[in-house]
């Protein structure tokens, strides 16, 4: 999420603190990349691309790289409580979103067999994923702690509560399908996650998992600067340790996908640089009438299905 500083949305760096691994709970680590943020004695904006990282570490006993230290959960929830919904009206005119979340629901759909029934997206946002999955034929809900956010998906006929997602947040074996895009490396228990996820699929339900690729060629090529590497990122995920997490968590792994992702050229600009050449070339792209031109590749990502067993 960026956009425009919201109220609240600036934290102080005395805040933060150690955890360990969120893969094994191991206590040792390598420091992989240094900590880079704007200024080290003072707040920063958390939702500003410019805000830097924390400091990324390597697990020395499961090799799993995560932030560490980082703010607490209540702080991050107070900040996403406190954030706007500007990224929603930016968002809404640019048809690439939902160009993608389209794909992913189509993806999820195809690779678990499932054709209908209840999903449910988790870190819902603005409702693009909801509106896909309706328009596919599936009852869909969401939970995301942006309250403004969920305002607006709800403004948009989508069915979305506010709140963190918890194992009693929904009831057990409710959902066919779950998607959880982009937000796994948010949360400070990805494994809690994923298995509040398995205690509310149905036995035989799946799950789509899509998050950055620090093993891609983008995160290669760019190195420290791969744009995964901001503070609103805990964890960091490659095809095998994503695998591993899904399956600590008691789920099956079954499909792991090359992810394309579909951006407009105004999106590149407004979310892949920073001013001046930001402001440039949106102008260029305006005048030039592109900014809507859309591009399909890979950007870094990397996309896994996972099912819930049958019960024995």
């Amino acid at each position: 999420m960026t956009g425009p500083e919201a109220p609240g949305s600036r934290i102080d760096l005395g805040q933060l603190r150690d955890i360990p691994c969120p893969l094994c709970g191991g206590g040792r680590s390598r420091v992989k990349i240094r900590e880079r943020f704007a200024d080290l004695n003072s707040a920063f904006d958390y939702f500003s691309e410019d805000g830097g990282h924390y400091r990324i570490n390597e697990c020395l006993e499961c090799g799993f790289v995560y932030s560490s230290p980082v703010l607490s959960e209540e702080a991050v929830r107070r900040l996403y409580n406190a954030a706007d919904a500007s990224p929603c009206t930016d968002q809404t005119s640019d048809q690439s979103i939902s160009v993608n979340m389209r794909r992913y629901v189509q993806r999820l759909m195809r690779h678990s067999g499932i054709r209908s029934g209840r999903l449910l997206d988790i870190g819902c946002g603005c409702g693009h994923l909801l509106r896909a999955a309706q328009g596919l034929g599936l009852e869909a809900q969401g939970i995301d702690p942006s309250q403004d956010a969920v305002q607006t998906a709800c403004g948009q006929g989508c069915a979305a509560l506010h709140g963190n997602y918890t194992a009693e947040s929904f009831p057990e074996n409710h959902f066919d399908l779950v998607s959880v895009i982009h937000v796994i490396d948010h949360v400070l228990d990805p494994l809690g996650l994923l298995r509040n996820v398995r205690r509310h699929l149905r036995p035989g339900g799946a799950v789509l998992v899509a998050t950055h690729n620090i093993a891609s060629l983008l995160a290669r090529i760019t190195g420290d600067r791969f744009l995964a590497y901001n503070i609103q990122h805990i964890t960091y995920y490659t095809p095998a340790s994503l695998d591993r997490m899904i399956a600590a968590a008691g789920l099956k792994p079954v499909k792991r996908l090359r992810s394309l992702t579909t951006y407009s050229l105004r999106h590149l600009a407004r979310n892949g640089l920073r001013d001046p050449w930001r402001r440039r070339v949106e102008k260029t792209l305006s005048l030039l009438g592109l900014g809507g031109l859309q591009l399909t590749f890979p950007f870094g990502n990397i996309e896994a299905v996972a099912v819930k067993r049958e019960a024995s």
